[in-house]
């Protein structure tokens, strides 16, 4: 079973896309690659949680390459690209 981590920052690149996500003062940061392989892999789990509101971040395979987005949940204040920068 995969260990659940909460996400409460991104970091961007020049365009706007997100390169990494995080949580600087429990477990750091992770690449995007990183975050994919560990979700489907079934190492870790992420989510995000504010104002209340979880949803899980999934990897959605889109052609290539696969990318990170939270469950569709009608909040968009748990969005990861509504996140504070790491």
């Amino acid at each position: 079973m995969a260990i659940r981590r909460r996400v409460r920052c991104v970091t961007r690149d020049d365009d706007g896309d997100i390169t990494h996500i995080g949580n600087t003062a429990v477990w750091g940061k992770r690449t995007v690659a990183e975050a994919i392989k560990d979700i489907q892999g079934a190492t870790y789990s992420y989510y995000v949680k504010e104002d209340g509101h979880s949803s899980d971040v999934i990897a959605v395979p889109k052609d290539n390459p696969t990318y990170l987005r939270t469950t569709p949940d009608g909040h968009d204040e748990n969005n990861l690209d509504n996140l504070d920068d790491c």
